[in-house]
C-alpha cells in the first residue's frame, strides 16, 4: 500500500483493453436501446479493469491519497487516449470502487487480489456478484449509498411535507442532477400549516410525557435511597447489639 499520491502504474495493456472497451462502448451508443446490455457489460469490464490495475495503490481502507484520482484520469488521457469526461468519470468511480469493496464488501485488498494472475478478474467479481452492480448506474447509487447520499427518514419525511426540486438523471452514467426548474409539492400551503400546528401541539404532550418520565424515575430511585438508608441503619443496629 502506498502513502503518498503516485502516477498510477498501468500497464499498456490495461489502457489499451480500456480504450478498446471505451470504443466499443461508443460504437454502438447508436441502438443503445438494443445494445444495453452490451454497453452495461463492457463499462463493467472496463471498471474491472482500472479497479483491477489501481487497488494495491489505496490505503488499508480503500481509499487514496489526495491527488491520485487526478493523475487517474490524467493517464487515462493521456495513455489510454480516451475523451476529457469519460476518463473522469472511469477515474472518479474505479477509485471509489475500491473504497466500495473495502467499505462495503469488508474486504482486505492484500487478501483479495493477492495470489491472483488477474486482477481485473477478481474485481469484475466483487464488483458485478458481491456489489451487485451490474451497470454503471448501479455502481453510482452504491457510490452515493456509501458517501451518505442516500435519503434518511427526517430527509424523506421532510420531503414528503414540503416538497423538493426534481432530478435529471444522465442516461449514459446514471448520475442525477437537481433539477431546479422543477419542484414536486408536498402538502399544500393550508395543509402545511395545520401539519406546523399540529407538530407544536404533540412535542407539547412529548414534552409533557418526558417531564412526567423523569419524575417518576426520580421519585423510584429517593425510594430506592430512603429504602437503602434504612436497611444501612437496621444493618448497624444489629451489629451493635
Amino acid at each position: 500500500m502506498t502513502t503518498s499520491a503516485k502516477t498510477p502504474a498501468i500497464t499498456e495493456t490495461t489502457f489499451n483493453n480500456v480504450s478498446g472497451l471505451v470504443g466499443k462502448i461508443d460504437a454502438i451508443k447508436a441502438d443503445s436501446k438494443a445494445n444495453s446490455a452490451i454497453i452495461n457489460s463492457h463499462k463493467m469490464s472496463a471498471y474491472a479493469e482500472i479497479v483491477g490495475a489501481v487497488a494495491m495503490d489505496a490505503q488499508a481502507n480503500g481509499k487514496f491519497v489526495r491527488g491520485y484520482g487526478s493523475k487517474l484520469k490524467e493517464a487515462l488521457k493521456t495513455e489510454g487516449g480516451i475523451a476529457d469526461a469519460t476518463a473522469k468519470r472511469l477515474a472518479e468511480n474505479s477509485v471509489n470502487a475500491v473504497t466500495l469493496i473495502v467499505q462495503v464488501c469488508n474486504r482486505d485488498l492484500d487478501d483479495t487480489f493477492a495470489g491472483s494472475n488477474d486482477f481485473a478478474a477478481v474485481a469484475h467479481h466483487v464488483l458485478t456478484v458481491e456489489l451487485g452492480c451490474t451497470t454503471e448506474a448501479k455502481l453510482v447509487a452504491k457510490i452515493k449509498d456509501m458517501r451518505g447520499g442516500s435519503t434518511d427518514k427526517v430527509e424523506t419525511l421532510a420531503r414528503k411535507i414540503v416538497g423538493h426540486y426534481g432530478k435529471t438523471t444522465n442516461k449514459d452514467t446514471g448520475a442525477t442532477s437537481v433539477n431546479k426548474k422543477v419542484f414536486i409539492n408536498g402538502l399544500s400551503d393550508d395543509e402545511l400549516d395545520a401539519f406546523e400546528a399540529r407538530i407544536e401541539e404533540l412535542r407539547a404532550v412529548r414534552a409533557e410525557f418526558a417531564s412526567a418520565s423523569a419524575a417518576a424515575v426520580a421519585a423510584e430511585e429517593a425510594k430506592k435511597s430512603e429504602n437503602d438508608a434504612i436497611s444501612a441503619a437496621d444493618d448497624a443496629l444489629a451489629s451493635a447489639a
